[in-house]
């Protein structure tokens, strides 16, 4: 089983937004909602590993703050951290994951 979770919105969407933006019905959104939820209360050890996003919408980093997670940041242009605790990668995003996996090892 793998520990990555994607496919949901992390942030606070009204569902009016996810109709109107992403097509997605409210029993859709509901369900996104009840697996996020399922998988937090089972999350351990988690890291935020945010590729190549820039600064004008830090969803991922606000999350990760508003939930106390560590963040590592690859990006090549917007490296910098800002308020959130974490390790930050001044490279591109196959770069970035190499050089965490050989840390690993």
């Amino acid at each position: 089983m793998s520990n990555s979770r994607n496919n949901t919105f992390p942030f606070s969407v009204s569902l009016y937004c996810c109709k109107r933006l992403f097509g997605l019905s409210g029993s859709r959104y509901k369900i996104q909602r009840q697996a996020l939820s399922e998988w937090l209360a089972r999350a351990k050890n988690v890291v935020i590993i945010e590729l190549g996003a820039g600064l004008d919408i830090p969803t991922v980093r606000n999350y990760g703050e508003m939930i106390g997670w560590p963040l590592i940041r690859i990006n090549p242009r917007d490296s910098d951290l800002g308020s959130s605790s974490g390790v930050s990668l001044p490279m591109g995003a196959l770069d970035g994951l190499k050089a965490i996996c050989s840390a690993l090892k």
